[in-house]
């Protein structure tokens, strides 16, 4: 039971941790929107999954709204919206008549796998972004060294 009454809190300090220290000293713009992206997401999956709240308006606008730069982005947002939309859904429907501590039990794992995973794709992100950007280190040290 302390490890559900922890699990927000843990979810407070990392999205602060992001928000707070990891984002401002991202200076590649593109991992710094993509780790944005992924805040207001885990926000969002918080809110949704884990206390199982409504949506508020204008949440997702706010998500797109980080990738004006980058509209091809947008059908992937849309995606991850119905997608967290449908399975917060089909979270409340199969825990309608659950007791309230299986709910919150059930909400915290559904929610915790969606951080992991969310967590887990942007450090594959940061990380193809770093060999990419050591790749055109190299290239530029000697350009006649070629394919």
């Amino acid at each position: 039971m302390t490890e559900r009454k922890a699990d927000p809190e843990m979810v407070k300090a990392m999205l602060a941790k992001l928000q707070e220290r990891l984002v401002p000293k991202l200076q590649d713009s593109r991992i710094r929107r993509r780790t944005v992206v992924a805040v207001k997401v885990l926000s969002i999956i918080d809110r949704r999954i884990a206390k199982g709240l409504d949506a508020q308006p204008g949440e997702w606008d706010d998500v797109r709204g980080a990738l004006k730069e980058k509209p091809e982005a947008i059908p992937l947002i849309d995606a991850v919206q119905a997608a967290v939309e449908k399975y917060a859904d089909e979270l409340k429907e199969r825990l309608k008549d659950g007791d309230a501590e299986n709910e919150a039990g059930a909400r915290q794992a559904a929610a915790g796998l969606l951080r992991a995973t969310i967590m887990s794709k942007l450090k594959d992100l940061r990380e193809d972004e770093a060999e990419k950007t050591a790749a055109r280190k190299d290239e530029e040290k000697d350009p006649s060294q070629g394919n």
